[in-house]
C-alpha cells in the first residue's frame, strides 16, 4: 500500500464506474489550487466558488468531452482536508472512464487506490480510525442493524461509549497515581475509597462493551445461508425455490454441481448470500472433491447451515463428514415420489442417524403422532415437520408461499436474537475489548495481592496502551490494510 506515503494528485469515480448511471461524480484530490483545471473547463478557476456549483462544459482542447457541474472544496475545510473538485458528468460508464483518463494523462494526476481518499482524511486527521471503520462497515452494510452501527461509528456515538470508557480509565489512574505522590496528604483511608470508586466504575463501563463483543457476531456483517447435502438431495432446486428462478441446474445426474452458486436473498430487510453447494461425497474426480472441499469451508462459517435428505439415496457414512456440524434446519426432500414414508421411517428410527439429529440441531425430538420431522423445543436449530397438509415438504417445483414463510421466520429468529444484544461487529474493536476485559481481570488480581502502587500502576498501563488501541489512537499499518482494502474506488 505505496499510497499511504503518497502526496500525487489524485483522481477517482465514487459511482459509475462499473454500470451506467444518470450522474457520476468525479473526484480530483490533493491539487495545489484549481488553474490545473483551467484549459479544461469552460469557466476561468477564479469562477468557481467554495461550496458553490457551477454548471460549465468539460474541454480536450477545441473538443467538448461533456457538460458538467464543477463544486469546490478548498483545503482544509473538505472531506480529507485536501483540496477537493467534484464533477457531476453523465453516467456512461465509457464517458467516465474517458474523462478520467484525459485528466490522468494530460493533467498529471493518477488514479486513486481503493480507500485512499478516506485515508488522506485519517491522516489529515478529518476521521479517526473508528470512524473510518465505521464508514467502512456503513459501505459494506447488508442490513439496517449494519448500517446504524456504521453509522453510530461515523458520528461519534459508538466511538463515545470508548471514549467514555477511557475517561473511566484515566479517573482511576489518577487515583493510582495521586496514592503514589500525595498519600499523605490525602490519607490512606480516602485514597483506597477513591481507588476502590473509580475502579467500579470502569469495571462497569468496560463490562458492558464486554457483553455487547462476547461471542461470535463476524457473521452478521455478512451472513451466508449455505445448502449442503449428498447430490440429488435437493439443494439446486431448494436454491432456485428461495431465489424464485433457475439459477442452479437441476439434473437426476450425481454431481452436477461442482463449486458452490450463490445469490444474494433478502429475508426481513436483511441480505443474505444464498450459497448452493458442491453435493458432498467421495469421488475419484479431482474436479469434483475440490468442490467438496470448498463447500466444506463455507459451510464451516456458515451464519445458517441446511442440510438436505433425500432418504431414498441417503448413505449414512455421509454423516462422518458432517458430524462436527450444528444444522440450524433439515430439510427431508422428495416428499413427492411414492414410497416417501416408508424411506423416511426406515432412516428417521436408524440409531446413527437419530444420534447425529440429536447432536447436530439441538434439543429436538420427533414426534408421537408420525408426522414427518420434529418440534423443536423452543431452540432456534429446528426441522421443517410435516404439517398443512404436508405442503411444507411438497415439491419444491412448485409455489408454496408456507414454506417460503416458515423459512424466512427461522431465518429472521435467528438474526433478530443476536442483533438485539447491540453485538459489536467489528472484530479489531472486539479484540481490544475483550483483551481489556482480560487485562482487567488479571489487574484486579494484581490489587488483592500486591501492595507496592508501583507495581499496581506498571500494570494498569497495559490496559491503557489497549484502550489506546480501542479508540485509534494507535492504529498498526496492518490494521490500515485491512480497513482500506475492503473500500470502493472513489472513498
Amino acid at each position: 500500500m505505496d499510497f499511504l506515503y503518497s502526496e500525487d494528485p489524485i483522481v477517482a469515480c465514487s459511482t459509475g464506474n462499473t454500470s451506467n448511471c444518470a450522474i457520476a461524480v468525479i473526484r480530483f484530490s490533493g491539487f495545489q489550487d484549481l488553474f490545473v483545471f483551467n484549459k479544461f473547463l469552460s469557466i476561468s478557476a477564479n469562477e468557481i466558488e467554495p461550496r458553490k456549483a457551477r454548471y460549465c462544459e468539460l474541454l480536450d482542447g477545441s473538443d467538448v468531452v461533456d457538460q458538467v457541474v464543477a463544486t469546490f472544496f478548498k483545503a482544509p475545510r473538505s472531506y480529507n482536508g485536501e483540496n477537493i473538485l467534484e464533477l457531476s458528468v453523465h453516467g456512461n460508464v465509457l464517458n467516465v472512464e474517458k474523462i478520467i483518463n484525459l485528466f490522468v494523462s494530460k493533467a498529471g494526476f493518477r488514479l486513486a487506490h481503493p480507500g485512499e481518499f478516506s485515508y488522506r482524511a485519517l491522516k489529515n486527521r478529518k476521521l479517526n480510525l473508528s470512524q473510518v471503520e465505521g464508514l467502512d462497515l456503513l459501505l459494506n452494510a447488508n442490513s439496517n442493524f449494519s448500517l446504524e452501527q456504521g453509522f453510530s461509528l461515523l458520528n461519534g456515538r459508538l466511538q463515545q461509549s470508548y471514549l467514555d470508557l477511557e475517561k473511566a480509565f484515566l479517573n482511576h489512574k489518577s487515583s493510582v497515581e495521586l496514592s503514589i505522590d500525595f498519600l499523605e496528604d490525602v490519607g490512606a483511608k480516602e485514597s483506597r475509597r477513591q481507588l476502590e470508586e473509580t475502579l467500579k466504575s470502569f469495571k462497569n463501563k468496560l463490562n458492558l462493551l464486554y457483553y455487547r463483543a462476547h461471542g461470535d457476531s463476524s457473521k452478521l456483517i455478512n451472513p451466508e445461508i449455505v445448502l449442503i447435502g449428498q447430490p440429488n438431495s435437493g439443494k439446486s432446486t431448494f436454491f432456485n425455490f428461495l431465489i424464485k428462478e433457475d439459477r442452479s441446474i437441476v439434473t437426476e445426474i450425481a454431481g452436477t454441481t461442482r463449486d458452490y452458486i450463490t445469490e444474494n436473498i433478502n429475508v426481513n430487510d436483511v441480505y443474505y448470500r444464498l450459497v448452493d453447494t458442491a453435493g458432498i461425497r467421495k469421488s475419484e474426480d479431482q474436479i469434483e472433491m475440490e468442490g467438496v472441499r470448498r463447500s466444506l469451508a463455507v459451510v464451516e462459517k456458515a451464519f445458517f447451515k441446511i442440510l438436505l435428505v433425500n432418504p431414498f439415496a441417503f448413505n449414512l457414512d455421509y454423516l462422518n463428514l458432517v458430524k462436527d456440524l450444528h444444522f440450524d434446519l433439515i430439510l427431508f426432500t422428495h416428499l413427492d415420489r411414492p414410497g416417501f414414508l416408508k424411506e423416511w421411517q426406515k432412516l428417521w428410527q436408524h440409531p446413527k442417524f437419530k444420534d447425529f439429529f440429536q447432536k447436530s440441531a439441538g434439543s429436538i425430538g420427533a414426534e408421537s403422532n408420525g408426522s414427518i420431522g420434529a418440534e423443536s423445543s423452543g431452540s432456534i436449530g429446528a426441522v421443517f415437520k410435516n404439517v398443512h397438509n404436508n405442503q411444507w415438504l411438497a415439491s419444491l417445483n412448485a409455489e408454496n408461499p408456507v414454506l417460503l414463510k416458515e423459512f424466512n421466520q427461522m431465518v429472521n429468529k435467528k438474526y433478530t436474537s443476536l442483533v438485539e444484544q447491540q453485538p459489536i461487529l467489528l472484530s479489531r474493536h472486539k479484540q481490544k475489548i475483550l483483551e481489556s476485559k482480560q487485562l482487567l481481570d488479571e489487574y484486579c488480581q494484581v490489587i488483592e495481592s500486591e501492595e507496592d502502587i508501583s507495581i499496581i500502576s506498571s500494570e494498569l498501563n497495559n490496559i491503557g496502551h489497549c484502550i489506546s488501541e480501542l479508540i485509534g489512537i494507535v492504529s498498526p499499518d496492518d490494521v490500515l490494510h485491512n480497513i482500506f482494502d475492503n473500500f470502493c474506488i472513489g472513498k
